[in-house]
């Protein structure tokens, strides 16, 4: 799920302006590479301060990386990482665009897209 800077949900009638702050909730990060500082508690909504990933988290936006803002647990909820993040300015792309989320050697599945105008 993502979110515009005017907390709209991103959509195709809804789209995020190119170099406009974004807002994505991604699950699944306690796998693998998702190993945060400090740790989170199995099933605790997140609190302050809010547990940040170890690892570098990229974020990748029709090809190009995004300028990373904030990465951690979403405030009030376990098990869902936020990422804050500009996107990218210079790039052609519009429409809906490729998004891909890497941490350490771990990347997201390919088809999760925002909409960019």
């Amino acid at each position: 799920m993502a979110l515009n800077a005017d907390a709209t949900l991103n959509s195709g009638v809804s789209p995020a302006a190119r170099g406009s702050v974004v807002t994505i909730y991604a699950t699944g990060y306690a796998t693998g590479e998702g190993q945060t500082e400090a740790s989170g508690i199995d099933g605790k909504p997140a609190a302050v301060p809010f547990p940040k990933p170890v690892l570098p988290v990229v974020l990748y936006v029709g090809g190009y990386a995004a300028e990373i803002l904030f990465a951690g647990e979403a405030p009030g909820y376990a098990g869902l990482l936020q990422i804050n993040a500009r996107l990218p300015g210079g790039f052609a792309p519009v429409g809906d665009v490729p998004v891909v989320l890497v941490s350490g050697t771990a990347s997201s599945r390919l088809g999760f897209t925002i909409a960019v105008r």
